[in-house]
């Protein structure tokens, strides 16, 4: 998401926010091996570039963020571009 994102000319930071499920060493290296950003814990926050909140999908809530899944990127990827805009709106006022 982070390399489509970029190529579309937006830049951004992500970390990782793993739950219980990956909670042994073992999990938590294989997620660490696959990324090039921080791994914490298990809900996932977006913020705008003012640094204000502008989605919270708490680990296992009503909205798909399964990432391996279209509903899940797409729900996550769409959050992302409405805090993009949100940030935008704030530069022009």
């Amino acid at each position: 998401m982070k390399a489509e994102l970029e190529t579309d000319g937006v830049e951004v930071q992500f970390v990782i926010l793993h739950g219980s499920s990956a909670s042994t060493s073992t999990s938590q290296d294989k997620m660490i091996e696959q990324v090039s950003f921080p791994v914490f814990q298990d809900d996932i926050y977006i913020f705008r570039s003012d640094l204000a909140l502008s989605a919270h999908f708490p680990h296992g809530g009503s909205v798909s963020t399964n990432l391996s899944t279209d509903e899940g990127w797409g729900n996550v990827l769409d959050a992302i571009t409405t805090a993009l805009e949100e940030s935008e709106a704030l530069e022009t006022d």
